[in-house]
C-alpha cells in the first residue's frame, strides 16, 4: 500500500499538520532493518526502487506503508 503524498506535496492531505506529515512519511532509507530505541522497526527501504505515479506525483519505496499479513 501507498501512503498518499502529504506535506508540501499536498498540504489539504488529513494527515498534514503545521506542513509535515503526522505519521512521518516519506520514511528514510537504511540499508537494514532495525529496531529503534522505543522498539519499533525501522524497515530497510532501497534507493534505487521503482517509482509509480499517485495522484501525478512520483513515488518511491520511501512512501510504500508497511503490512505483513501474518501478524
Amino acid at each position: 500500500m501507498i501512503h498518499s503524498p502529504c506535506g508540501d506535496l499536498n498540504p489539504s492531505n488529513s494527515c498534514v499538520r503545521d506542513g509535515k506529515c503526522t505519521k512521518g512519511f516519506p520514511k528514510p532509507y537504511n540499508d537494514f532493518t532495525i529496531i529503534d530505541a522505543k522498539g519499533f522497526p525501522v524497515y530497510r527501504r532501497r534507493k534505487a526502487s521503482p517509482i509509480a505515479i499517485v495522484k501525478n506525483v512520483a513515488v518511491d519505496s520511501s512512501w510504500v506503508v508497511p503490512y505483513n499479513p501474518m501478524l
